[in-house]
């Protein structure tokens, strides 16, 4: 009875917030966005209410099958093989399916709030007075830390494995991508050397270019 009431409250909630619906829209967008371009996807602040919920399920669900793990165990007072076969049965029943389902749309709602703030980031970079680097640097590295210290609260290993992934992948491929550049830019270092109105702003640009990349190292060991 508790395995059947503790999976129907999950159903519930997946339900209410269409969950399975709205992983679909995201798997949808990102398909379209490979292939016609710029196509509206769901809106990431909507998404990120969605994963401080789950979240905060996932860690119910957790203390809810600890709880009824202990009170199983004893039975074992009554009969001791009682309590092992209902504990196998308790894990493997139905509220721990429909966990795994929800984990699951939390590892797809999550993987896309990563990536559509990390490319918004990249998208409105610009430079911050009074700083050494520019503004994707810090708002990027937000992020990933946001995303990744919520995957390892689900204490799900599989979520963490995701979600770390990918921001590895999100660090090596578009993220490296804008940070190499700002060191290719057309003339950058004529600009420099050649001299003329545009050098102290020239100057500015490559050392924060340069600072980008220098403090972006500095982060990502922070991050491992």
């Amino acid at each position: 009875e508790c395995d059947s009431r503790g999976s129907l409250i999950l159903k519930k909630y997946m339900e209410y917030r269409k969950l399975g619906k709205l992983a679909a829209d995201i798997n949808s967008y990102s398909k379209n966005l490979l292939s016609v371009g710029n196509v509206e996807g769901p809106d990431p602040r909507e998404v990120e209410l969605y994963l401080e919920e789950i979240l905060s399920l996932t860690q119910l669900g957790e203390d809810y099958t600890e709880y009824m793990v202990s009170k199983i165990r004893g039975l074992s007072s009554i009969d001791p093989e009682l309590g092992p076969r209902a504990t196998k049965a308790f894990k493997s029943g139905t509220f721990s399916k429909v966990v795994q389902d929800i984990t699951g749309f939390y590892v797809i709602l999550e993987e896309f709030f990563m990536v559509e703030n990390v490319r918004k980031a990249i998208k409105i970079d610009e430079h911050v007075p009074d700083s050494l680097t520019t503004s994707m640097v810090d708002d990027v590295f937000y992020v990933l830390q946001s995303c990744c210290r919520r995957a390892i609260s689900t204490s799900n290993i599989n979520s963490v494995v995701a979600v770390l992934s990918g921001a590895v992948n999100l660090l090596s491929n578009e993220y490296l991508e804008a940070l190499q550049q700002k060191m290719r830019e057309p003339n950058l270092g004529a600009k420099l050397f050649l001299g003329g109105v545009g050098v102290q702003k020239t100057g500015t640009e490559i050392a924060a270019a340069l600072n980008n990349m220098d403090v972006s190292s500095d982060y990502v060991l922070k991050l491992r």
